[in-house]
Protein backbone atom coordinates (compact mmCIF):
# COMPACT_ATOMS: atom_id res chain seq x y z
CA UNK A 1 0.00 0.00 0.00
CA UNK A 2 1.57 3.83 -0.81
CA UNK A 3 0.62 6.92 -1.26
CA UNK A 4 1.09 7.50 -5.38
CA UNK A 5 0.71 11.08 -7.52
CA UNK A 6 0.29 10.17 -11.02
CA UNK A 7 1.17 12.90 -13.17
CA UNK A 8 -1.46 12.11 -16.48
CA UNK A 9 -0.23 13.83 -19.60
CA UNK A 10 -4.09 13.00 -20.74
CA UNK A 11 -6.38 10.39 -19.63
CA UNK A 12 -7.03 7.48 -17.31
CA UNK A 13 -9.06 5.05 -18.59
CA UNK A 14 -11.88 5.56 -21.42
CA UNK A 15 -14.70 3.74 -22.18
CA UNK A 16 -15.50 2.91 -25.97
CA UNK A 17 -18.06 5.37 -25.84
CA UNK A 18 -16.58 8.28 -24.23
CA UNK A 19 -18.74 11.29 -25.41
CA UNK A 20 -17.06 13.31 -21.85
CA UNK A 21 -13.60 12.69 -21.81
CA UNK A 22 -12.81 13.55 -18.28
CA UNK A 23 -8.89 14.40 -18.67
CA UNK A 24 -7.18 16.52 -16.68
CA UNK A 25 -7.26 20.52 -18.02
CA UNK A 26 -9.71 19.47 -20.74
CA UNK A 27 -12.30 22.62 -20.94
CA UNK A 28 -15.13 23.10 -23.16
CA UNK A 29 -16.16 26.90 -23.91
CA UNK A 30 -19.87 27.63 -25.45
CA UNK A 31 -21.39 30.65 -27.21
CA UNK A 32 -24.82 31.64 -27.41
CA UNK A 33 -26.12 31.40 -30.71
CA UNK A 34 -27.05 35.08 -31.93
CA UNK A 35 -26.12 36.49 -28.56
CA UNK A 36 -22.81 37.19 -26.66
CA UNK A 37 -23.23 34.88 -23.54
CA UNK A 38 -21.06 31.84 -22.87
CA UNK A 39 -20.24 29.45 -20.27
CA UNK A 40 -17.35 26.87 -20.50
CA UNK A 41 -16.81 23.49 -19.14
CA UNK A 42 -13.66 22.29 -17.34
CA UNK A 43 -11.76 18.95 -15.64
CA UNK A 44 -9.76 20.55 -13.04
CA UNK A 45 -5.89 19.06 -13.22
CA UNK A 46 -5.88 17.25 -9.66
CA UNK A 47 -7.92 13.80 -9.98
CA UNK A 48 -8.43 12.11 -6.94
CA UNK A 49 -8.64 8.43 -6.02
CA UNK A 50 -11.80 7.76 -4.01
CA UNK A 51 -12.62 4.53 -2.97
CA UNK A 52 -9.79 3.09 -5.18
CA UNK A 53 -11.54 4.72 -8.31
CA UNK A 54 -10.17 7.50 -9.88
CA UNK A 55 -12.27 10.82 -10.32
CA UNK A 56 -11.83 13.82 -11.90
CA UNK A 57 -13.52 17.32 -10.29
CA UNK A 58 -15.74 18.61 -13.22
CA UNK A 59 -17.13 22.05 -13.31
CA UNK A 60 -19.81 23.90 -15.58
CA UNK A 61 -21.62 20.77 -16.57
CA UNK A 62 -24.02 21.04 -13.95
CA UNK A 63 -25.23 24.33 -11.56
CA UNK A 64 -22.38 23.05 -9.12
CA UNK A 65 -18.76 21.48 -9.31
CA UNK A 66 -18.85 17.35 -9.16
CA UNK A 67 -16.33 14.35 -8.40
CA UNK A 68 -16.93 12.90 -11.52
CA UNK A 69 -16.00 9.42 -13.66
CA UNK A 70 -17.32 7.72 -16.53
CA UNK A 71 -18.36 4.08 -16.34
CA UNK A 72 -19.25 2.23 -19.57
CA UNK A 73 -21.55 4.48 -21.37
CA UNK A 74 -22.46 6.88 -18.43
CA UNK A 75 -21.42 9.60 -16.47
CA UNK A 76 -21.70 9.15 -12.76
CA UNK A 77 -20.61 11.65 -9.73
CA UNK A 78 -19.63 10.90 -6.40
CA UNK A 79 -22.25 11.71 -3.85
CA UNK A 80 -19.63 12.44 -0.95
CA UNK A 81 -22.58 12.72 1.70
CA UNK A 82 -23.89 9.04 1.51
CA UNK A 83 -20.66 7.76 -0.50
CA UNK A 84 -21.71 6.13 -3.50
CA UNK A 85 -21.95 6.77 -7.42
CA UNK A 86 -25.12 8.63 -8.41
CA UNK A 87 -25.80 8.67 -12.30
CA UNK A 88 -25.50 11.85 -14.04
CA UNK A 89 -25.74 11.23 -17.55
CA UNK A 90 -26.98 8.33 -19.42
CA UNK A 91 -25.54 7.91 -23.16
CA UNK A 92 -26.91 4.43 -24.10
CA UNK A 93 -29.37 4.03 -26.05
CA UNK A 94 -32.33 2.49 -24.36
CA UNK A 95 -35.43 2.64 -26.04
CA UNK A 96 -38.28 4.38 -23.95
CA UNK A 97 -36.59 4.56 -20.99
CA UNK A 98 -35.74 7.99 -19.07
CA UNK A 99 -33.14 8.50 -16.27
CA UNK A 100 -32.89 10.75 -13.24
CA UNK A 101 -30.93 13.87 -14.57
CA UNK A 102 -29.67 15.37 -10.87
CA UNK A 103 -28.17 18.65 -10.64
CA UNK A 104 -29.86 20.69 -13.53
CA UNK A 105 -31.67 24.17 -12.52
CA UNK A 106 -34.75 22.09 -11.87
CA UNK A 107 -35.64 17.95 -11.59
CA UNK A 108 -35.28 16.54 -14.88
CA UNK A 109 -35.72 13.22 -16.41
CA UNK A 110 -33.13 12.73 -19.53
CA UNK A 111 -32.91 10.08 -22.83
CA UNK A 112 -30.48 9.35 -25.20
CA UNK A 113 -32.73 9.02 -28.11
CA UNK A 114 -31.29 9.14 -31.50
CA UNK A 115 -27.84 9.72 -33.54
CA UNK A 116 -27.73 12.56 -35.81
CA UNK A 117 -25.63 11.67 -39.29
CA UNK A 118 -23.45 15.04 -38.86
CA UNK A 119 -22.48 17.44 -36.63
CA UNK A 120 -21.90 21.09 -38.08
CA UNK A 121 -21.03 23.88 -36.24
CA UNK A 122 -18.72 26.89 -35.11
CA UNK A 123 -16.62 24.50 -33.67
CA UNK A 124 -16.16 22.72 -37.46
CA UNK A 125 -17.97 19.95 -39.34
CA UNK A 126 -17.73 16.33 -38.08
CA UNK A 127 -19.24 13.27 -37.61
CA UNK A 128 -22.83 11.80 -36.29
CA UNK A 129 -23.50 13.10 -32.72
CA UNK A 130 -26.03 11.21 -30.10
CA UNK A 131 -28.48 13.72 -29.00
CA UNK A 132 -29.97 13.44 -25.58
CA UNK A 133 -33.16 15.08 -24.43
CA UNK A 134 -34.16 16.05 -21.11
CA UNK A 135 -38.07 16.37 -19.91
CA UNK A 136 -39.22 18.13 -16.64
CA UNK A 137 -42.77 18.81 -14.75
CA UNK A 138 -41.98 21.43 -12.13
CA UNK A 139 -40.37 23.87 -14.43
CA UNK A 140 -42.20 25.56 -17.34
CA UNK A 141 -39.41 28.28 -18.24
CA UNK A 142 -36.23 26.51 -17.10
CA UNK A 143 -33.89 23.42 -17.62
CA UNK A 144 -32.24 21.91 -20.24
CA UNK A 145 -33.66 21.07 -23.45
CA UNK A 146 -31.62 18.70 -25.28
CA UNK A 147 -27.35 18.25 -25.69
CA UNK A 148 -25.25 16.35 -28.40
CA UNK A 149 -22.27 14.88 -27.56
CA UNK A 150 -19.78 14.02 -30.38
CA UNK A 151 -17.57 10.84 -29.43
CA UNK A 152 -14.43 11.76 -28.16
CA UNK A 153 -14.86 15.45 -27.98
CA UNK A 154 -17.23 15.91 -25.75
CA UNK A 155 -20.53 17.93 -25.83
CA UNK A 156 -20.92 20.14 -29.04
CA UNK A 157 -24.47 21.85 -28.59
CA UNK A 158 -26.64 22.95 -25.74
CA UNK A 159 -30.58 24.08 -26.05
CA UNK A 160 -32.04 25.69 -22.78
CA UNK A 161 -35.34 27.19 -22.17
CA UNK A 162 -35.85 30.17 -20.04
CA UNK A 163 -38.19 32.53 -19.53
CA UNK A 164 -37.28 35.17 -22.41
CA UNK A 165 -37.38 31.14 -25.23
CA UNK A 166 -34.86 28.74 -26.27
CA UNK A 167 -31.77 29.51 -25.97
CA UNK A 168 -28.80 27.43 -28.09
CA UNK A 169 -25.06 27.42 -27.30
CA UNK A 170 -22.82 25.87 -29.18
CA UNK A 171 -18.98 24.88 -28.97
CA UNK A 172 -16.32 27.56 -30.04
CA UNK A 173 -13.15 26.52 -28.52
CA UNK A 174 -12.24 23.18 -27.20
CA UNK A 175 -9.12 21.60 -25.71
CA UNK A 176 -9.74 17.50 -25.24
CA UNK A 177 -6.10 16.32 -24.79
CA UNK A 178 -3.85 17.32 -27.13
CA UNK A 179 -6.91 18.03 -29.79
CA UNK A 180 -7.97 21.17 -30.29
CA UNK A 181 -11.16 21.43 -32.29
CA UNK A 182 -10.70 22.91 -35.71
CA UNK A 183 -12.96 22.61 -39.18
CA UNK A 184 -9.53 20.68 -40.74
CA UNK A 185 -8.66 17.61 -39.32
CA UNK A 186 -6.31 16.90 -36.91
CA UNK A 187 -4.69 13.90 -34.36
CA UNK A 188 -4.18 13.20 -30.69
CA UNK A 189 -2.15 10.75 -29.36
CA UNK A 190 -2.14 10.15 -25.38
CA UNK A 191 -0.35 7.09 -23.29
CA UNK A 192 -2.72 6.52 -20.25
CA UNK A 193 -2.13 4.69 -16.91
CA UNK A 194 -5.20 2.29 -15.75
CA UNK A 195 -4.29 0.30 -12.96
CA UNK A 196 -1.06 0.25 -10.58
CA UNK A 197 -0.60 -3.00 -9.08
CA UNK A 198 1.84 -4.31 -6.74
CA UNK A 199 3.17 -6.42 -9.30
CA UNK A 200 1.61 -5.25 -12.49
CA UNK A 201 0.79 -2.19 -14.40
CA UNK A 202 -1.99 -1.90 -17.11
CA UNK A 203 -1.96 0.88 -19.45
CA UNK A 204 -3.39 2.29 -22.70
CA UNK A 205 -2.39 3.86 -26.00
CA UNK A 206 -4.48 6.03 -28.46
CA UNK A 207 -4.74 7.57 -31.09
CA UNK A 208 -8.16 9.80 -32.16
CA UNK A 209 -8.33 11.11 -35.52
CA UNK A 210 -10.50 14.19 -36.32
CA UNK A 211 -11.11 14.63 -39.94
CA UNK A 212 -9.31 12.39 -43.05
CA UNK A 213 -7.97 8.89 -42.22
CA UNK A 214 -4.75 8.06 -41.74
CA UNK A 215 -2.82 5.46 -42.42
CA UNK A 216 -0.14 4.00 -40.37
CA UNK A 217 2.55 1.84 -42.32
CA UNK A 218 4.54 -0.81 -40.10
CA UNK A 219 7.54 -2.90 -40.63
CA UNK A 220 6.76 -5.61 -38.95
CA UNK A 221 3.34 -7.09 -36.88
CA UNK A 222 4.29 -4.42 -33.70
CA UNK A 223 2.38 -1.62 -33.72
CA UNK A 224 3.62 0.09 -30.28
CA UNK A 225 6.24 -0.19 -27.66
CA UNK A 226 6.65 1.33 -24.16
CA UNK A 227 9.57 1.83 -21.76
CA UNK A 228 9.36 2.31 -18.33
CA UNK A 229 11.67 4.26 -15.94
CA UNK A 230 12.68 4.58 -12.66
CA UNK A 231 13.26 7.83 -11.24
CA UNK A 232 16.98 7.64 -11.70
CA UNK A 233 16.37 7.62 -15.24
CA UNK A 234 17.10 3.74 -15.83
CA UNK A 235 14.73 1.30 -17.75
CA UNK A 236 12.73 -0.84 -15.68
CA UNK A 237 10.91 -2.34 -18.78
CA UNK A 238 10.42 -2.32 -21.92
CA UNK A 239 7.49 -4.04 -23.74
CA UNK A 240 9.12 -5.57 -26.53
CA UNK A 241 12.02 -7.10 -24.96
CA UNK A 242 10.25 -10.11 -24.64
CA UNK A 243 8.15 -10.76 -27.21
CA UNK A 244 8.73 -11.69 -31.17
CA UNK A 245 7.05 -9.95 -33.81
CA UNK A 246 6.40 -11.53 -37.88
CA UNK A 247 8.75 -9.35 -39.77
CA UNK A 248 6.49 -8.80 -42.86
CA UNK A 249 5.08 -5.08 -43.93
CA UNK A 250 1.38 -4.21 -42.98
CA UNK A 251 -0.32 -1.27 -42.84
CA UNK A 252 -3.63 -0.13 -40.76
CA UNK A 253 -5.78 2.81 -41.66
CA UNK A 254 -7.37 4.86 -38.98
CA UNK A 255 -10.40 6.40 -38.78
CA UNK A 256 -12.17 7.83 -35.89
CA UNK A 257 -9.57 6.34 -32.82
CA UNK A 258 -7.59 2.91 -32.37
CA UNK A 259 -6.47 1.83 -29.12
CA UNK A 260 -3.90 -0.41 -28.02
CA UNK A 261 -3.96 -1.98 -24.55
CA UNK A 262 -0.92 -3.58 -22.66
CA UNK A 263 0.75 -4.42 -19.04
CA UNK A 264 4.20 -4.43 -17.84
CA UNK A 265 5.01 -6.62 -15.04
CA UNK A 266 6.99 -5.28 -11.74
CA UNK A 267 9.62 -7.60 -10.78
CA UNK A 268 10.19 -5.84 -7.65
CA UNK A 269 6.94 -3.56 -5.92
CA UNK A 270 7.09 0.48 -6.74
CA UNK A 271 8.92 1.24 -3.05
CA UNK A 272 11.73 3.61 -4.09
CA UNK A 273 9.89 6.93 -3.94
CA UNK A 274 10.50 9.58 -7.16
CA UNK A 275 9.39 9.68 -10.53
CA UNK A 276 8.73 6.78 -12.38
CA UNK A 277 7.97 7.98 -16.04
CA UNK A 278 5.91 5.69 -18.85
CA UNK A 279 6.55 6.43 -22.34
CA UNK A 280 4.88 4.80 -25.12
CA UNK A 281 4.94 5.11 -28.96
CA UNK A 282 3.52 3.76 -32.59
CA UNK A 283 6.00 1.95 -34.47
CA UNK A 284 5.11 3.36 -37.96
CA UNK A 285 6.75 5.66 -40.30
CA UNK A 286 10.49 5.99 -41.45
CA UNK A 287 11.54 6.58 -37.58
CA UNK A 288 8.95 4.08 -36.48
CA UNK A 289 7.89 6.78 -33.90
CA UNK A 290 4.95 8.73 -35.54
CA UNK A 291 3.02 9.30 -32.43
CA UNK A 292 4.76 9.37 -29.12
CA UNK A 293 3.41 10.54 -25.81
CA UNK A 294 4.99 10.35 -22.28
CA UNK A 295 3.19 10.07 -18.93
CA UNK A 296 4.21 9.43 -15.29
CA UNK A 297 3.70 9.16 -11.66
CA UNK A 298 5.27 9.84 -8.80
CA UNK A 299 5.69 7.62 -5.25
CA UNK A 300 5.63 9.73 -2.53
CA UNK A 301 5.53 8.05 0.33
CA UNK A 302 6.10 4.42 0.25
CA UNK A 303 4.38 3.32 3.10
CA UNK A 304 1.17 1.78 4.74
CA UNK A 305 -1.37 4.54 2.83
CA UNK A 306 -4.80 3.38 2.44
CA UNK A 307 -5.15 3.60 -1.87
CA UNK A 308 -8.83 6.29 -1.09
CA UNK A 309 -6.20 8.62 0.26
CA UNK A 310 -4.12 8.74 -2.61
CA UNK A 311 -3.41 11.96 -4.48
CA UNK A 312 -3.09 12.31 -8.19
CA UNK A 313 -1.34 15.31 -9.90
CA UNK A 314 -0.84 15.37 -13.76
CA UNK A 315 1.51 17.33 -15.68
CA UNK A 316 1.40 17.97 -19.53
CA UNK A 317 2.46 15.19 -21.92
CA UNK A 318 5.62 15.29 -23.70
CA UNK A 319 5.34 13.83 -27.20
CA UNK A 320 5.03 14.18 -31.03
CA UNK A 321 1.24 15.07 -31.86
CA UNK A 322 0.20 15.87 -35.83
Amino acid sequence: MRTLTLLLSLCAAMPAADFLPLEPGNSWTYRQAGGNETFTISVGTTPAVIGGEVYYRLTGYVKEPVWARVIDDALYYRDEERERDVLLTLFALVDGAWFEAPLRTCEQEGQPFRNKERYEGPAGHHGSTLVVRYRTFSCADAGVVSEEFLENIGMVRREVTTIAGPRVYELVDARVGGLSLAAKPSTAFRVSLQSIEEKKIAATLKLIVSGAPVTLKFNSSQEFDAVLKDPKGDTIYVWSSDKAFLQALHERTIEGEATWRFEIPLAKALDQPGRYTLEGWITSGQSNRDYSAVTAFEVIQPAAVPASAARISPRPMRGFVR
